[in-house]
């Protein structure tokens, strides 16, 4: 089963809303389309933080080649995490994971729900990260 989200105003923050609003407790999401801008997030291993690289496409909007996501839980809910790659007018590639602030001009999204499964992330101290516990690697 899935579900078929099309808006032109699709973000983050909306899709992880959707997502606990409809219980989706475990999915994937693959998303289409066209940003304004992306801020996209970055994890430096040394240090174990994140910083956010934030792009700005002037001149056009920058095509989503590639976005794709997992639906998992993390301290109760459900969370999203999207990363993809993405390409200016001048054929010139950026890939990351997105984050809050990025503007979509416009896009689709479909989301498929996983039913009767649950993956579920724990903070990691070793990594620094929200890790799927009992994942396999």
């Amino acid at each position: 089963p899935f579900s078929l989200i099309s808006s032109i105003l699709i973000n983050v923050s909306y899709l992880t809303k959707f997502v606990n609003e409809e219980n989706i407790r475990c999915g994937t999401i693959n998303v289409y389309g066209y940003l304004e801008k992306i801020v996209l997030t970055n994890f430096e291993f040394v240090s174990k933080f994140t910083n956010q690289v934030e792009i700005i496409s002037k001149e056009t909007l920058l095509e989503i080649c590639s976005l794709t996501g997992v639906i998992s839980q993390f301290k109760g809910r459900s969370n999203i995490k999207l990363s993809g790659t993405f390409k200016n007018y001048l054929g010139e590639f950026i890939g990351g994971t997105i984050s809050i602030g990025t503007i979509v001009y416009s896009c689709e999204s479909v989301v498929t729900e996983f039913i009767g499964a649950t993956l579920s992330r724990e903070f990691d101290l070793e990594t620094g990260l929200p890790l799927w516990k009992n994942s396999l690697l």
